[in-house]
């Protein structure tokens, strides 16, 4: 199936982490084949091609604000990503195989905060 507009128009699904965009996809029922199996890998293409946004809700307990520093530690984010707490940017990512740490303690409250890592493609960034 070639990329349409229509393609373009929100999708919102469950996601696992660590995975992949293609494998969430695949489990939610938006790609309704396997990504190596026949011509998927050129047929699913535009998935590598659009920006995609993974979002949850996370809980801080109030001890966690007593520390001096408080560290979002980010491992494997493939690839190029900004970080956001709270609607706050936190970060960046630009190489999977870094481990970021990013100082979170002045965005986090005590309660429930909101992370979302928004992913440009790899593909956009490096033209």
């Amino acid at each position: 199936m070639p990329w349409t507009e229509k393609m373009r128009q929100a999708i919102k699904s469950s996601a696992t982490v660590p995975g992949t965009i293609h494998t969430d996809m695949r489990a939610s029922g938006h790609l309704a084949e396997e990504l190596l199996s026949g011509y998927n890998d050129v047929n699913y293409r535009w998935v590598s091609w659009d920006n995609w946004t993974y979002e949850r809700t996370f809980d801080v307990p109030a001890a966690l604000l007593t520390k001096q520093v408080v560290n979002l530690v980010a491992v494997g984010v493939d690839t190029v990503s900004k970080i956001y707490v709270n609607d706050q940017l936190v970060g960046e990512t630009v190489n999977q195989y870094v481990r970021y740490a990013f100082d979170v303690k002045k965005v986090v409250k005590s309660g429930q905060n909101t992370i979302r890592v928004a992913f440009e493609s790899a593909l956009t960034y490096s033209r």
